[in-house]
């Protein structure tokens, strides 16, 4: 069945490829779906977050939560290593999301940012880069891929 919010085979492609060799500890989605089954083969600990209770009742390892103020209410652990945000859905937002997430990421990490083609998430990550030290490379797959990581120079 096709789901217009399912990240693209694309970029499904690169996460099973990436997360193969990052074998992350920790890692934290935002956003449940068919990500959150691929994600799950390759990380220790996965935390999914879905603020829709009949969206992410598919998958039993999704917290769902309120979102208030542009992001989830529930903890995150520290040391994350890998991010993905394919949420919350672009009438809330997702420029609360790398925020909330900064002071719990792992001194090496990468956060994937899903939908970079849309002129909203280009202007959050510019507004990142400003406030964070961040480096940012876009991949180019059907909805646009921004990868964040931390700039070298930040010791």
């Amino acid at each position: 069945m096709f789901d217009p919010w399912m990240l693209g085979r694309d970029t499904c492609l690169l996460l099973v490829d990436r997360l193969r060799k990052l074998r992350p500890k920790v890692a934290v989605e935002v956003g449940s779906g068919f990500s959150t089954a691929l994600m799950a083969l390759y990380c220790d600990e996965l935390v999914s977050l879905d603020h829709d209770a009949a969206y992410a009742a598919r998958l039993p390892c999704v917290r769902v939560c309120e979102i208030r103020d542009g992001w989830y209410q529930t903890p995150i652990p520290d040391g994350v290593e890998f991010v993905l945000i394919d949420g919350p859905p672009k009438r809330i937002g997702r420029q609360d999301t790398f925020p909330h997430l900064w002071p719990h990421l792992a001194d090496t990490f990468e956060v994937w940012l899903d939908d970079y083609n849309r002129k909203h998430e280009q202007q959050i990550v510019a507004d990142w880069s400003d406030r964070f030290p961040i480096d940012v490379r876009r991949v180019d797959t059907a909805k646009g891929l921004a990868v964040i990581t931390r700039r070298a120079d930040d010791g």
